[in-house]
């Protein structure tokens, strides 16, 4: 997981506001008149925001970082918090986010909470006093949370580097489906291996702007937020050059452009 930049609604998906006051207007006439809540009753119409969505992570799951397979038609909008429970923001952009079907799936209806905390009131807004478990890669980093590290027999697996990574773990790319994902992962890391090696052979000259410009060079493509696997590719990155990166000043953020 990365950190996605959310764009301002009004400029992503400026039908959606209109689309959701006429929303919540029905369902809560609905409910007045004594329907039953179910997602028949909310219906699917928060899916026009798929497309913004999609765009804002380059068609990646925001959850597990790979790309969509082909067309967006099968792939789900995703609600942090989950409209069975929260449905007053089933409509709400800063509650959507798009994601692979797997993700989706894994997640379902879960979202706890941590100990002490408040559950949202019906109606009210978030945050308010909930302290969601859940990692919501819109609003923080994940890789304060979570990071890739090598494992016997030359794999790189997400490991929790906190509380919260460990259960948006145990909620998305969990381990019984990493087996999905790993082989992908191992041919990220193998792809790597070429641009690992050029910097190598410039290391050795010590010489700070040719380390700078081959650092540049070829690392660009895997810092990109809009390439595939990038909390990956930093782990990788940061595990073999940790000292070079503190000695020359090394980048190693994303790239957003």
């Amino acid at each position: 997981m990365i950190r996605v930049r959310r764009k301002d609604e009004a400029r992503a998906c400026p039908e959606l506001a209109s689309l959701r006051e006429a929303e919540l207007a029905r369902v809560h006439r609905s409910l007045a008149a004594g329907e039953q809540l179910n997602a028949k009753l909310l219906g699917g119409r928060y899916r026009v925001a798929k497309a913004a969505l999609a765009a804002a992570s380059a068609h990646k799951c925001y959850f597990c970082d790979t790309r969509a397979r082909g067309s967006l038609r099968g792939e789900p909008v995703e609600h942090y918090r989950p409209k069975s429970i929260y449905w007053w923001l089933t409509w709400s952009w800063e509650n959507l986010l798009f994601s692979c079907y797997e993700c989706n799936l894994d997640k379902g209806a879960r979202f706890p909470l941590a100990d002490g905390s408040t559950k949202l009131e019906r109606g009210q807004h978030p945050p308010g006093d909930e302290r969601p478990m859940l990692i919501d890669p819109t609003a923080e980093d994940p890789r304060e949370h979570i990071e890739f590290r090598p494992v016997p027999g030359g794999k790189w697996l997400p490991m929790a580097k906190t509380e919260r990574g460990r259960v948006t773990l145990e909620l998305v790319c969990r381990t019984d489906r990493q087996y999905l994902l790993v082989d992908k992962w191992q041919a990220h890391v193998a792809a790597m291996r070429p641009a690992i090696d050029a910097i190598d052979r410039v290391m050795v000259t010590e010489d700070p702007r040719r380390i700078q410009s081959a650092w540049l060079e070829h690392t660009r493509r895997y810092r990109q937020w809009s390439a595939e696997c990038v909390a990956l590719s930093l782990d990788v990155l940061h595990r073999r050059f940790s000292a070079e990166i503190e000695r020359w000043q090394l980048p190693l953020d994303v790239i957003y452009d």
